[in-house]
């Protein structure tokens, strides 16, 4: 029994991505803490949006590989679905069932947020189903993880039966998407390695992060400077594996995933909850162990 599950178990891993789920975990962590600003750290309210907020991002990964499927048997034929590994019907069911999940999670638990969990599970799907077919799409993907953040903000707003200020909300979201918009664009050419000025924004995407200085005060200047000394060194890694010839397109685009728990430890800085920094920096380097053993891309 236990030699038939660990494959299947490992399969389904992969075909949710499972090593990019802590990135996920940073990304509630900003979304909470920009909008609690009394007491103690609601933990428990960041847990049901963490649940949450990581159902929607398996479920996603795995519609992707199920629309993808066909493309997946020419050019990522080991993929969970195309290997053989996860039928079908396997992979809809997990995807069915952890959209299903989360929604009624958020319904039941902070209704007052559910209209924002409707509409990260209607960016999710698509961006799935439009991604191969419109260039414009990957705006939804960079909507996709800024809805979390708002998710985040909404659910615990409802906790405190409260009307937070939504504009640092925003502009913190408006930034992560930008990032995660700017990062797919320059993954589509992962399999060719045709770059162009794709090269460009990626050296861009080193100093996009800190636009926030412009906007937005740090709580704590010192641990504003240690988390944007950490952030840009990191992108920076990233940027000159894409400008190296041949570019060494797939370390970098994994830096860039795992840099997204950089990014909101350094957007933690900006909240009343600093602190929480290292939770994000342990939240990248779980992304950077898991990454060695599941696929992130």
């Amino acid at each position: 029994m236990r030699r038939d599950m660990h494959p299947k178990l490992t399969a389904y891993m992969q075909l949710a991505r499972l090593s990019n789920i802590p990135t996920v975990f940073s990304n509630v962590l900003v979304g909470v803490a920009l909008v609690w600003s009394a007491g103690p750290f609601p933990w428990g309210t960041a847990l049901i949006a963490i649940f949450a907020a990581s159902l929607f991002y398996t479920g996603g990964m795995a519609l992707n590989d199920l629309l993808d499927r066909h493309i997946d048997a020419i050019e990522h034929p080991q993929r969970p679905i195309p290997s053989g590994a996860l039928s079908l019907r396997e992979a809809t069911v997990f995807t069915t069932l952890s959209f299903a999940i989360a929604i009624t999670a958020v319904a039941l638990l902070a209704p007052k947020a559910t209209m924002f969990a409707l509409a990260l599970a209607a960016a999710i799907v698509l961006y799935d189903i439009l991604h191969k077919r419109w260039t414009g799409s990957l705006v939804f993907m960079g909507l996709c993880r800024a809805l979390v953040y708002v998710l985040a903000a909404a659910m615990t707003a409802h906790a405190t039966a409260r009307t937070p200020d939504i504009g640092e909300v925003v502009l913190f979201a408006t930034l992560l998407a930008l990032y995660i918009t700017s990062l797919t664009v320059v993954a589509q050419k992962e399999v060719q390695g045709v770059l162009g000025f794709r090269r460009w924004l990626a050296v861009a995407m080193v100093f996009l992060p800190f636009a926030a200085l412009l906007v937005s005060a740090p709580v704590s200047p010192s641990w504003t400077l240690a988390m944007g000394a950490l952030l840009f060194a990191w992108l920076a890694r990233s940027a000159r594996l894409v400008r190296q010839k041949p570019p060494k397109m797939l370390p970098a685009i994994l830096g860039w995933l795992s840099g997204i728990s950089l990014l909101d430890a350094f957007f933690l800085t900006f909240t009343p909850h600093p602190e929480l920094a290292l939770v994000a920096l342990g939240c990248f380097a779980a992304t950077v162990w898991g990454h060695r053993r599941i696929a992130g891309t």
